[in-house]
């Protein structure tokens, strides 16, 4: 399991011997131990590791302005439709299941303990304003979260892992098509964890949402507070299961699994369709995975710092979403990957 395996892989991937035994998980895990151990050696080596350190500090008052500001933005969308004009639904649906995916980007934050540097804290800025109104429990996130970057790549333990090999044999439409259409990723971007979890936590879930509900029809009335009931599940069913997939595919999908920087890629940081596909920064997959404790906002500057050093700078960087050199598309259907190796 070289740490640079994305370039060792042959032009003609359809001949790849995908019918021996798996690896056993351990292997992942000991993969993504190592490749990280000899990225933190590097940084050390060229004297970035204090740099990478401050970067890791957590901003109270830019996450609650970021977790404001996407609510304030959901409320806008429903106020449009429910009190100016029913013409408004299509672009209410966009906008709040974008902000939706926003508030999930932020939950993946929270996991991290990157929110807030008082664990506490951070949890239940998590659990009031992201995971209980997204179905989800903080704690149960991090979790099955915490087992995809131990065990990356690893079809037993990764719980993301949708990536197949016959992907390769296929074209981005098919394989977008097939996951979207997957019972269990539209139960799971629709439901969240409702299904999962136990009574107690679905107590938590109906409280929530009772609470909120309730001072919404004392502001509002019913039957807006109705129309925003319709509006956050339709999004949620919708645009939000769209993103959610197309994002799900995007970060390992077409690669190579058994190494972390192998089986991650960095999505486009310069495309506008950045804001639909990956909003606050979450395109840098690759930079998170390197450095899991640096929060949102400071991803970009992350990405800049590791461009020093040589592992990082010749992993994928998709350039585009649909055009360009190496674009997310082509990368899921191992293109990317022959255009590397013929470099």
């Amino acid at each position: 399991m070289s740490l640079n395996i994305a370039q060792q892989v042959a032009v003609d991937f359809k001949e790849v011997e995908r019918y021996l035994p798996e690896p056993e998980p351990e292997e992942f895990k000991e993969a993504v131990i190592k490749d990280i151990q000899e990225f933190v050696t590097t940084l050390r080596t060229k004297n970035l590791f204090a740099d990478l350190r401050a970067l890791q500090k957590q901003s109270i008052l830019r996450a609650g302005f970021t977790i404001g500001s996407d609510w304030l933005i959901i409320f806008l969308a429903w106020w449009l439709t429910a009190y100016v004009s029913l013409y408004f639904l299509p672009l209410a649906l966009l906008v709040i299941g974008n902000r939706q995916r926003a508030l999930g980007n932020l939950l993946h934050d929270a996991g991290h303990s990157a929110l807030d540097r008082i664990k506490w804290r951070n949890d239940l800025i998590a659990n009031l304003f992201l995971s209980w109104p997204l179905f989800n429990l903080t704690s149960r996130y991090w979790n099955q979260h915490r087992t995809h970057h131990l065990y990356l790549g690893s079809m037993a333990e990764d719980p993301d892992f949708i990536h197949k090999d016959t992907f390769w044999q296929t074209t981005w439409q098919k394989v977008l098509s097939l996951n979207l259409f997957s019972w269990a990723m539209w139960r799971g971007n629709t439901f969240g964890q409702i299904f999962d979890v136990n009574w107690k936590a679905k107590i938590k879930f109906a409280l929530w949402w009772i609470v909120v509900l309730s001072l919404l029809i004392v502001v509002a009335g019913l039957q807006p507070t109705l129309i925003f009931v319709g509006l956050w599940m339709l999004s949620r069913a919708t645009v939000f299961h769209f993103i959610t997939t197309f994002r799900e595919i995007s970060d390992h999908v077409g690669l190579v699994p058994g190494s972390l920087i192998g089986f991650t890629r960095n999505n486009p940081t310069n495309s506008i369709a950045r804001i639909f596909f990956h909003p606050h920064k979450n395109g840098y997959h690759l930079t998170h995975h390197l450095a899991q404790r640096v929060p949102f906002f400071a991803l970009p500057k992350a990405h800049k710092l590791f461009l020093n050093c040589h592992q990082y700078q010749i992993a994928h960087h998709c350039d585009g979403y649909f055009w360009g050199n190496h674009t997310v598309v082509d990368c899921w259907t191992g293109k990317c990957q022959q255009k590397m190796h013929k470099a």
